[in-house]
């Protein structure tokens, strides 16, 4: 498949960073490849587009999926001064998990079981270039919202009680720890059931 890129570029401001939506990066690489991601917050481009950002644990690479499941690529500043505020561009789906995933297999050299990771990426690259979207299991989405609302429900209620609060998301495994980071024996395994 040739790489497709838009000419068109838009720019961008911080819309929210309290509710994430995986929906679109669960359309893209589906249930398993997605716990490899941590949600980062939404955009809204300057044609009024929400775009969510998903950063790779691992890679460190950024996947930046619109809920229709259009992907965007972000370009950087040509220099420090650079005055164009239109650091996106829409491309294919095909280019953006290639990039997100670009080197994932050298954190995993000599292990026998990554190849089932591997195997799994090909097949979403596929369904990618099909231009479909990866099944989604409703009843794991319908449980990750309702964790969603009760941690955004703990988040508010430690906060009014506690000025000093603070929260991390800690683990390459999708723990959640929510409360004083000096009390770290509370964790929330947000982690799909099996």
């Amino acid at each position: 498949m040739t790489s497709k890129r838009s000419r068109k570029r838009y720019s961008s401001t911080i819309y929210q960073f309290q509710h994430p939506d995986w929906e679109p990066l669960l359309g893209l690489v589906g249930q398993d490849l997605a716990g490899w991601f941590m949600w980062m917050g939404e955009l809204r481009l300057s044609d009024g587009t929400s775009v969510h950002g998903y950063k790779h644990r691992e890679t460190r690479r950024y996947l930046h999926l619109a809920p229709d499941g259009r992907a965007y690529e972000y370009l950087a500043p040509a220099s420090f001064n650079d005055p164009n505020p239109e650091r996106y561009r829409e491309w294919s789906r095909v280019d953006a998990i290639d990039e997100a995933f670009l080197d994932w297999s050298r954190f995993h050299e000599g292990d026998p079981e990554f190849a089932a990771q591997r195997t799994l990426l090909a097949e979403v690259r596929e369904v990618a270039e099909a231009g479909a979207r990866m099944p989604v299991d409703a009843e794991h989405l319908r449980r990750q919202l309702r964790f969603d609302a009760a941690v955004a429900a703990a988040r508010l209620h430690e906060r009014d009680a506690d000025p000093g609060f603070s929260e991390a998301r800690l683990g390459a495994e999708g723990d959640t720890y929510v409360g004083d980071l000096a009390d770290a024996d509370t964790w929330i395994d947000d982690r799909p059931a099996a």
